[in-house]
């Protein structure tokens, strides 16, 4: 029954692509067709959008917060390594903090070269 219903579905959607007439754009009198711009944009149109200018305002405050954060956390981690003295689960809970810091700061920078990379032209 599933097969049949997706033959019919297939049968209806290529029946339904072909014989559909292939329009023309209407204009109003006295306007001219757009011309093509080959789909090339500069790189002031992009940084003049105000879309870009919030992501990159965006991106800036959250590298800051990310990056003092980060060395707040790495210092909080120190302080409680060298106060763990001869405690294992504290020394084990430093350590631990710390790689995660780390893990978070590299992952964090992996991030921000992908949206270097996704955004044309850069954010910056």
């Amino acid at each position: 029954m599933k097969k049949t219903l997706f033959i019919l579905a297939i049968a209806a959607a290529s029946l339904c692509g072909t014989t559909m007439p292939a329009t023309q754009a209407a204009y109003a009198q006295g306007l001219k067709q757009p011309s093509p711009t080959n789909g090339q944009t500069t790189a002031s149109d992009i940084k003049d959008n105000p879309i870009i200018k919030w992501i990159e305002f965006f991106i800036n405050v959250l590298s800051v917060t990310i990056l003092a954060g980060g060395s707040v956390m790495i210092a909080w981690a120190g302080i409680q390594y060298m106060t763990a003295r001869d405690n294992a689960q504290n020394v084990q809970a430093a350590k631990e903090k710390i790689w995660n810091v780390v893990f978070g700061l590299v992952a964090y920078f992996f991030l921000y070269a992908f949206i270097q990379w996704l955004i044309p032209g850069g954010v910056f």
